[in-house]
């Protein structure tokens, strides 16, 4: 147990988001602007580690998204 790095989805912030909303925010941030990465995570309140973590469920929901467009 000992130096693993654990995440829960509901770590949440001043914001009160949980940590998995920030990071799909900042994700979506990035990935539509052309912004200052750092800028980004600091006012997201999320990591670079946090952005790895849940980069797999944010390109799920956005395949979701895409295809729910198209019926």
């Amino acid at each position: 147990m000992y130096g693993m790095s654990i995440m829960p989805a509901m770590s949440t912030s001043g914001s009160g988001l949980p940590r998995e909303h920030r990071a799909w925010i900042a994700l979506y941030c990035l990935e539509s602007q052309s912004t200052d990465r750092q800028l980004v995570l600091k006012q997201n309140e999320v990591t670079e580690e946090d952005l790895s973590h849940y980069l797999e469920s944010w390109l799920e929901l956005r395949r979701r998204h895409q295809f729910r467009g198209r019926r």
